[in-house]
């Protein structure tokens, strides 16, 4: 073999495939939690951007919380088949329609992305992109996740209508 072939058989066998190294990092875990920070840019309104902050776990096999500390205190919780929504004093239950799952809708977060849900595609060494099979009964284009470490780092979630939102992880605690 060549130099040359031999040099590009590397190259391209230590390209990271960032699903794969999800997947391995998450491997015999039983879930984690993350802090994360949120801007949302509504393209009707240039100007206007919101921001939130919180922090996530999840729990295998189902149980998934997601906590809004800022702007105001907002908790979503989602055990498999009902979700509860609380903010303030006000708290809401949501019976699962057959559509809802948090868990498949959040998977990409442990690199267990369902391919009946998403259509996966690699974009490069760090970043891949989520596109729902069923655009008709989802609310955004498409997720796109960048993972440097085996960790997701940011996700950019371009909505169906307009606007994008961004999320930022950071301080990662797998147990």
């Amino acid at each position: 073999m060549s130099l040359f072939l031999w040099s590009v058989v590397s190259v391209l066998i230590s390209v990271s495939n960032p699903v794969n190294d999800l997947h391995k990092t998450f491997q015999g875990k039983k879930g984690f939690q993350v802090e994360f920070t949120q801007e949302i840019q509504q393209s009707s309104f240039a100007k206007t951007n919101s921001q939130a902050s919180g922090s996530v776990k999840f729990t295998r096999p189902h149980f998934l919380k997601w906590i809004y500390e800022t702007p105001k205190k907002k908790t979503i919780e989602y055990d498999g088949s009902k979700l509860t929504i609380e903010e303030g004093s006000q708290k809401e239950e949501v019976k699962d329609s057959g559509k809802l799952n948090l868990q498949k809708s959040f998977s990409f977060l442990w690199g267990q992305a369902d391919s009946n849900v998403f259509k996966i595609e690699k974009i490069d060494g760090t970043d891949f992109r989520l596109t729902p099979r069923d655009l008709s009964s989802a609310n955004f284009k498409y997720i796109d996740v960048t993972v440097k470490k085996g960790l997701v780092t940011s996700v950019r979630i371009p909505s169906a209508i307009e606007g994008v939102s961004e999320l930022k992880f950071k301080n990662w605690k797998l147990f």
